[in-house]
């Protein structure tokens, strides 16, 4: 399985998606990763 490293994120955006994450009861990675499935499989929705 590959690994995403992202570097020098957003504080503001880092924390929103850490408040969605468990929110869902996700980790922070599994959140990512159903964020940009959901968009892979619809990206006309997002624009």
């Amino acid at each position: 399985m590959a690994i995403l490293q992202v570097r020098d994120f957003d504080d503001g955006l880092y924390s929103s998606l850490k408040s969605m994450a468990k929110s869902e009861n996700r980790s922070i990675s599994q959140e990512v990763i159903s964020i940009i499935e959901k968009y892979l499989s619809n990206p006309h929705v997002f624009f």
